[in-house]
């Protein structure tokens, strides 16, 4: 007896699983007519369009009986514009580019593409870019070299000057100079 109850569970079941699957197919063949009517709308769109970009183009041929002259005149101006702005291309990338070289000597260039196929640690020749390159990139120093420089290459550049003039220690104009001296000294 128990064995046929559970025989009968099992075939409750699967009907279930069947009727279920119905259900879907329903489902599925709804969605399909919603696409159909979706196409057909657009299908309508690209009509309508159609007729507008006839209705543009009928207008485009009145204006053009009506007025070439304005037309004319129209297209010398965008093209006058066109004109005005590639010369403004071309000064903005000069003047990009200048700028990019403008705190590096004419030397320079020549002493990079040395440095760029080199080893970046060996430090021999002319010291300063290399020294750059060697810090990470083109940092824009001032015409002394500063002491994180000779860190890297100290026998590159002549010695730094250890000793600071002191004119008159009495004198209150000197020693203010003075004073500003060490705080450059110890700021780099």
């Amino acid at each position: 007896m128990i064995i046929i109850i559970y025989k009968k569970k099992r075939v409750k079941k699967n009907k279930k699983t069947k009727k279920e699957k119905n259900k879907k197919t329903k489902k599925n063949n709804k969605t399909k007519k919603k696409k159909k009517k979706t196409t057909m709308m657009m299908v309508m769109m690209m009509i309508m369009m159609m007729m507008m970009m006839m209705m543009m183009m009928m207008m485009m041929m009145m204006m053009m009986m009506m007025m070439m002259m304005m037309m004319m005149m129209m297209m010398m101006i965008m093209m006058m514009m066109m004109m005005m702005l590639m010369m403004m291309m071309t000064l903005m990338m000069i003047s990009i580019c200048k700028s990019s070289l403008n705190g590096i000597k004419s030397e320079s260039l020549f002493v990079f593409t040395n440095a760029a196929f080199k080893a970046p640690l060996s430090c021999t020749g002319p010291g300063r870019f290399e020294c750059y390159l060697q810090r990470g990139g083109w940092i824009p120093t001032p015409g002394h070299i500063s002491s994180g420089l000779y860190r890297h290459c100290k026998r590159d550049h002549p010695r730094r000057r250890r000793h600071i003039r002191v004119y008159n220690k009495s004198d209150r104009r000197t020693r203010e100079i003075r004073r500003q001296h060490l705080q450059n000294r110890y700021k780099r």
